[in-house]
């Protein structure tokens, strides 16, 4: 389990885009769904062309919004979860949207939740050392490729899920004529707490993408998480937060880890 925590990075641009369902599973019809049925191929197929479309919607928005061309993006990070081919979903965004040959490409495979994060840490990272860098950060999931037959070590999963998109542009400075940044990342932290392994996690398998999400995680959060943002926020000075006093943004998992973050802190 990692956590990961973004307090001078630029945040030009934020988009979203929300994915309507591929079809409807009927939960009355009593039909009994072989979790290994054949259907992964088709939802392969499905997942390596619509992805990077997803994506490709919400970047444009945030290229729109942040009122410069695409060909003005030096780096693409992109996270997913959601399949796996070549070309990579990366490159395929790449294409759709007009970036240039030459833009700079890393993608993010089988992060789940922490990817924005990570993301983001690194697109900071990149801006902080290539002056004048301009980074697209594109997240797209697609769960249509976790679908398998009810089974209680997942349905947690699959009933907190969704299919999604997102996209934001990061740079540094100097600002070029018409940009407005909407926040600045002051500094970003990743960690990651021992023995917490098999606490949740994402695999491979002959039916799709299989995740577990054990019972403990909210327990696990709660007794990590103000040592964690201490770490954090010691190392940019602020040795005494005032935890009401921040603006959160929180990838809760569930409301149940909300909860628990709330008491502890």
């Amino acid at each position: 389990m990692q956590w990961f925590v973004l307090n001078h990075i630029y945040i030009y641009s934020i988009s979203k885009r929300k994915l309507g369902s591929f079809g409807i599973l009927d939960k009355n019809s009593g039909r009994d769904i072989d979790k290994h049925m054949p259907s992964l191929e088709a939802r392969v197929d499905i997942v390596a062309s619509e992805v990077p479309k997803l994506a490709e919607s919400a970047a444009r928005k945030a290229i729109t919004e942040w009122g410069r061309p695409a060909t003005d993006i030096t780096h693409l990070i992109f996270s997913t979860y959601s399949g796996c081919c070549a070309p990579s979903a990366d490159l395929q965004l790449a294409s759709l949207i007009g970036l240039r040959p030459t833009v700079s490409r890393t993608i993010l495979s089988l992060y789940g939740c922490s990817g924005g994060a990570r993301a983001l840490q690194l697109a900071k990272e990149l801006v902080e050392n290539n002056r004048g860098a301009r980074i697209l950060v594109a997240l797209s999931e697609l769960t249509l490729i976790c679908f398998s037959a009810p089974d209680e070590s997942k349905i947690v999963g699959h009933g907190l899920f969704g299919d999604g998109a997102g996209a934001i542009i990061v740079g540094a400075g100097p600002l070029a004529d018409g940009e407005r940044p909407l926040f600045e990342m002051v500094a970003a932290s990743q960690t990651t707490i021992p023995g917490t392994e098999n606490a949740l996690g994402m695999q491979a398998t002959s039916s799709g993408i299989d995740f577990h999400i054990s019972i403990q995680l909210p327990t696990l959060i709660r007794d990590n998480i103000q040592e964690s943002l201490l770490h954090s926020f010691c190392s940019v000075g602020n040795t005494d937060p005032k935890w009401n006093d921040l603006f959160w943004a929180v990838h809760p998992g569930g409301r149940m880890i909300l909860d628990n973050i709330e008491g502890e802190l």
